[in-house]
């Protein structure tokens, strides 16, 4: 399970951080960066606490506890069904939302109305040009849009051939 949990996690650092496509585009410095409330996915935001994810979404279908070598911080994991998964880091004794991912049309969605399965469009028409865009010759497509108040918190959508694919919120160091 720990090994699940780190791969899990490994995952998210490359949609979060690195970029795993071929062609890189520049920065939008013109971007608009988002509001807060408007950063969250299934009613949860980042730097929320475990007891207040479980208010919201009730109990996991399942947990899992590690240690991250990277973060050098005790991580947990909680995954709705198969397609919504939680990563918490611990920070002096409490655990804080560091990572939402959602990778199927599960009703998780921002609170824009954005989840997986909706038009490319319909995120252009919600957010406007990202601060990153990059494309791939696969069809594949990222946007990256910026929390207002925590520049490093992020809104990762993957999009392949017109379609939201993958949706991730989450720090990206």
């Amino acid at each position: 399970m720990k090994m699940k949990a780190f791969l899990l996690l490994l995952a998210m650092m490359c949609i979060l951080g690195a970029t795993c496509f071929a062609e890189k585009a520049p920065l939008n410095q013109d971007a608009v960066s988002l509001p807060h409330e408007r950063m969250a996915l299934g009613g949860i935001h980042v730097g929320d606490t475990m007891e207040n994810v479980k208010s919201i979404l009730g109990d996991p279908d399942s947990k899992d506890y590690g240690f991250s070598q990277m973060a050098e911080k005790k991580v947990a994991t909680w995954a709705y069904g198969n397609s919504a998964s939680i990563y918490f880091f611990e920070n002096n004794g409490e655990y804080y939302v560091q990572i939402v991912k959602v990778d199927a049309d599960n009703g998780f969605a921002t609170p824009d109305g954005i989840k997986v399965g909706m038009d490319e469009k319909a995120l252009k028409k919600a957010y406007g040009e990202p601060y990153f865009y990059v494309a791939s010759k696969n069809g594949a497509a990222q946007y990256r849009y910026r929390n207002d108040r925590y520049s490093q918190v992020e809104f990762v959508f993957q999009v392949k051939d017109g379609k939201i694919t993958n949706i991730g919120l989450g720090f990206n160091d």
